[in-house]
């Protein structure tokens, strides 16, 4: 029975290290979708608070390979700033170089606009649904696929 614990917990471990190497590699990564971040326009009177990076892993097993990195951005929107004006902004700013192929601007589905735009494999989010709090969530992926 002692083997058997001895032998789960080294596997256990095994894959706890192998789960910390294996897949892509964060700061690479991450300064991928930073530079596109740069890239982008900025709503007048806009500010990036913080910024934060999540790993999308191909399963829920806590060895599973990082697959890709979300980068996410928090702006400070004027108090001004209107949700459609804010979303019209990047709809004509980042075209024709980034594609919108997805808008969401109905409740239920969203408190405000939500849109996506592809630009090759790069995927930029634009999401409007806290703009009563002055803020804009701007989410990117260089190599969403």
């Amino acid at each position: 029975m002692t083997r058997l614990i001895v032998a789960a917990a080294v596997l256990v471990l095994g894959a706890a290290i192998v789960g910390t190497t294996w897949g892509v590699e964060r700061d690479r990564y991450v300064a991928a979708n930073e530079a596109i971040f740069e890239e982008l326009p900025v709503f007048p009177g806009a500010r990036v608070r913080s910024m934060t990076s999540s790993g999308h892993h191909r399963s829920e097993l806590p060895w599973s390979p990082v697959l890709r990195y979300w980068s996410l951005y928090f702006v400070t929107l004027p108090a001004d700033a209107r949700p459609n004006e804010v979303a019209a902004f990047y709809e004509r700013e980042l075209r024709p170089e980034w594609t919108l192929v997805e808008k969401v601007t109905e409740p239920p589905y969203a408190a405000g606009p939500l849109l996506d735009f592809r630009r090759g494999e790069a995927r930029v989010g634009i999401n409007l649904e806290s703009w009563r709090g002055h803020l804009l969530e701007v989410s990117v992926d260089h190599d969403a696929g």
